[in-house]
Order: C-alpha cells, then sequence, then structure tokens
C-alpha cells in the first residue's frame, strides 16, 4: 500500500531532514562529502541537501518499493533510511523551526 503526503516547508538552510519521530538530535552533521553527494545520513535520519532556500512543496510517498522514476522528476536520491519499528516519521528543514506544532503538522 502505498501513502502520499504533501508537506509545505519553508526551507532556511538547504536541508529538509526526515527522521523517526520524537529523535532527539534529528538533524546531521554535514561535511565536504556530504555537500557533494547532496544528502547526509546516519541511523534514524537523512537530510537531504535542497537545491534553494525558500518555500519548499515535498511529495512524501511512503511505500514498500519504489516505482521507477517519472520523466518529470527534476532530481531523486535514493538513501538508506528505514522507516522505524512504530512506523512514525518527521519531516523538518530547520532546528529553528522544529517546535510541537510543526511536529504534529509534519509526522506520518
Amino acid at each position: 500500500m502505498e501513502r502520499v503526503h504533501k508537506v509545505r516547508l519553508e526551507v532556511d538552510y538547504n536541508q529538509v531532514a526526515v527522521f523517526s519521530s520524537g529523535l532527539a538530535n534529528p538533524f546531521n552533521d554535514w561535511e565536504e562529502r556530504h555537500v557533494g553527494q547532496g544528502f547526509a545520513w546516519r541511523p534514524e535520519s537523512v537530510s537531504f541537501r535542497t537545491l534553494e532556500s525558500g518555500p519548499h512543496l515535498i511529495d512524501v510517498v511512503i511505500t514498500e518499493h519504489a516505482d521507477a522514476l517519472g520523466p518529470g522528476v527534476i532530481r531523486a536520491v535514493e538513501v538508506p533510511f528505514e522507516v522505524p519499528h512504530n512506523g512514525r516519521i518527521e519531516i523538518a528543514a530547520s532546528p529553528n523551526r522544529l517546535n510541537s506544532d510543526s511536529r504534529r503538522e509534519n509526522t506520518f
């Protein structure tokens, strides 16, 4: 079964993070190699580099297996991220915007 969610985020530091819900320090430290590859990863958290700051509309697709990318895809990054056992993930763009309201709105 596939679930699709649309998330609107204001991106401050050219990154969007996907992480296990409730993770204490969800944002990753970026080194030069991470900037080059477009993401920084560790267990329970992955941060994606965005092409620019500002408002973003992100499609979150939760599925067992990803399909082939369509012709309209501008950028895709495949990363080793597993949804936690409780099935809860969060999406955020800045530690400064990570509050209880945004956590509730962007938790799946």
